[in-house]
């Protein structure tokens, strides 16, 4: 199906729109279920710059606004401390011990990235 984001830097509206995909992935493991992935390039990004965004499907569905900030340039990554990042596999739908931490983590801008690198 087809899905987008739009995204700027103004959370009053924003300004650019991209169009992106979205798939099935079938976990045939324990769960026995089927999850919607959706993919969507964000181009044009400024560096160091907060963004606010929704996502969307031709459906009609839309997502509440969320925000991130982008990457600083890579003159600007030389001259501060090395990045931290919060890189985690299976968070656990039910017994999600480590999510509390990297909520409070995040919230104090603690991380500079979050990688969720799948379940197993």
């Amino acid at each position: 199906g087809s899905v987008y984001a739009e995204y700027g830097t103004d959370p009053s509206g924003p300004s650019q729109h991209q169009q992106g995909d979205s798939f099935t992935f079938s976990d045939t493991q324990q769960e026995c279920r089927n999850y919607t992935m959706h993919i969507v390039t964000m181009m044009g990004l400024v560096p160091n710059t907060d963004y606010h965004y929704v996502v969307g499907a031709e459906s009609g569905a839309r997502s509440r606004q969320y925000h991130f900030k982008s990457a600083s340039d890579t003159e600007s990554l030389k001259s501060r401390p090395p990045l931290t990042y919060a890189i985690y596999g299976d968070l656990g739908d039910y017994n999600g011990q480590a999510l509390p931490s990297l909520k409070k983590a995040t919230l104090a801008g603690e991380l500079d990235m979050v990688l969720h690198i799948g379940d197993s």
